[in-house]
């Protein structure tokens, strides 16, 4: 069983006070049904018993799991208990393997009107340049969409006339996943300003999901929105441009939406974690002066952010580190936590070339003792009928964004030592330093005594694959003694009786 976790000065603890790091991977189904299938494995849509014994063999410990708005509320106002059902079966069987689960309200380019996915097509607003206006999608990058680029949805309660498949590959629709797009722009812009109620209608399905989960402490938390776009720059620009502009879209948008969810999440539970995303270009730190439910809930929030190159900097030069900071900068003067939700993978230690590098992503995460979710496990799409002009597959929908990592029932060796990082699950102290060398694998944790130390242990996770003759475990200060559990990767370690408060341990982990 899974233990409640809570925020403390910026750091994760569980129920005994040992802080937590985390790694994993994501899930993100981006079309119906809008859930990974948990019944059975499969090397595409999967995210089933199997998948999860191959998390635990990596020492993963969160999934971040796409809880689909469609799914939710197909219909506006009915909220469908059965796919919460599907997401609640995913939930339990990660805790059965050590895995929490944290809910992601996914979307790249908002919605299937503009070839993307996100809010279901009933909370859009989309006609005032979609085929009405003079300005037709997908200005200003390409000439408006006729007639024939559109097909009517069959199957969907509305059967709203969306863009085709071909439409979407072959229209130019700017940078990212089609977001500056005029339509698409003033579609953001709508949902943040609460036109025809639809920010309340996001608030009110997130208060009823966490209402759902409440008290299961399989879930991490929720996530109110992945990769949120500023809004609409055509009517106003400086959105676009980060902090220390005062008319940043963190601070102008998206921190009065988020105050909204919170409000609605608090009245339903006073405990859940919530993660907030700033815009994806906040290189310097997010412009919010504020977290979700303000001062009060504080601790309880925390600052998600992603790291690919671009629109971030080349991880290989070090620039992640100094982004890392600046994430962090910024949460602390919040009250809030950050964790890096989304990056490549599995590059998390390698360079654009493939090769072994130091500096990397990875690095970074370790030298800022961050916790991390890469993306993604699989694909979680499959192709339907090369005829069908629908974006969605005969499984979720094959766009913005999928990795293939499977080759049969498990990925690449290479993928699995590259996410297998040695690390520190839980540590029984106070963290100072973590350092794994990603060619030796030499690991180094420094952490110092306090009051959970005596009588809790801490673990560190250290994969097989990069000990292939065994590892040697050497632990100096306060009378503490390590051992590794090759079979589950754990190295267990515990302070002698003596320890005093404030001691420093040191745990050096290396090949044989």
């Amino acid at each position: 069983m899974l233990s409640s976790v809570t925020l403390e000065s910026g750091a994760f603890h569980d129920a005994v006070g040992r802080e937590l790091l985390f790694h994993g991977t994501n899930a993100i189904v981006k079309g119906a049904p809008w859930y990974p299938e948990w019944r059975s494995f499969s090397p595409d849509i999967s995210m089933s018993e199997d998948d999860f014994v191959l998390m635990e063999e990596l020492g993963m410990n969160v999934l971040r799991l796409g809880v689909m708005w469609p799914g939710v509320e197909p219909l506006q106002g009915q909220y469908n208990e059965t796919y919460l059902d599907q997401i609640e079966e995913i939930v339990s069987l990660g805790s059965q393997h050590g895995v929490y689960t944290l809910l992601d309200m996914h979307q790249d380019g908002l919605s299937e009107f503009f070839c993307g996915e996100g809010l279901p097509n009933w909370a859009v607003r989309h006609t005032d340049y979609f085929k009405e206006d003079k300005h037709g999608y997908p200005f200003p990058f390409d000439s408006p969409m006729g007639e024939g680029d559109f097909f009517v949805e069959e199957g969907l309660p509305t059967k709203p006339t969306l863009p085709s498949r071909t439409a979407c590959s072959t229209k130019k629709q700017g940078p990212g996943w089609h977001e500056p797009t005029m339509a698409s722009a003033n579609a953001y812009e709508a949902f943040y300003k609460n036109v025809d109620g639809m920010l309340d209608a996001w608030a009110d399905m997130w208060a009823h999901v966490v209402e759902r989960f409440e008290g299961n402490d399989s879930v991490l938390g929720v996530e109110l929105i992945n990769e949120p776009f500023a809004g609409d720059l055509y009517r106003n620009p400086l959105l676009m441009v980060p902090r220390p502009n005062p008319k940043n879209a963190d601070k102008v948008n998206l921190q009065p939406a988020y105050q909204v969810a919170s409000e609605k999440i608090r009245e339903v539970d006073t405990e859940r974690l919530i993660f907030f995303d700033a815009v994806t270009w906040s290189d310097l730190g997010s412009g919010f002066t504020e977290a979700p439910g303000g001062e009060e809930f504080a601790n309880k929030t925390v600052l998600g952010f992603h790291y690919y190159a671009p629109p971030q900097l080349d991880p290989f030069k070090g620039h992640s580190t100094l982004q890392f900071k600046a994430q962090q900068r910024i949460s602390k003067k919040l009250g809030a936590g950050t964790f890096l939700t989304e990056t490549s993978q599995p590059d998390l230690t390698k360079d654009s070339d493939g090769f072994s590098v130091k500096g990397g992503i990875g690095d970074a995460a370790d030298a800022t003792l961050s916790s991390w979710a890469g993306y993604e496990w699989k694909s979680f799409c499959r192709e339907g009928p090369e005829s069908s002009e629908s974006q969605m597959g005969e499984w979720g929908a094959c766009k913005t964004g999928y990795s293939r990592n499977f080759n049969g029932d498990r990925p690449e060796d290479e993928f699995m030592v590259a996410n297998g990082r040695t690390y520190a699950r839980a540590v029984a102290g106070k963290k100072e330093s973590m350092l794994f060398d990603v060619d030796t694998k030499d690991f180094i944790l420094v952490y110092r005594v306090n009051g959970v130390s005596k009588t809790q242990e801490t673990e560190i996770f250290a994969y097989y694959l990069n000990y292939p003759d065994g590892l040697s475990v050497d632990v100096q200060g306060a009378g503490a003694e390590g051992v590794w559990d090759e079979e589950t990767g754990k190295v267990s370690v515990r302070v002698g009786e003596g320890a005093r408060e404030g001691e420093k341990v040191t745990v050096r982990l290396s090949r044989k």
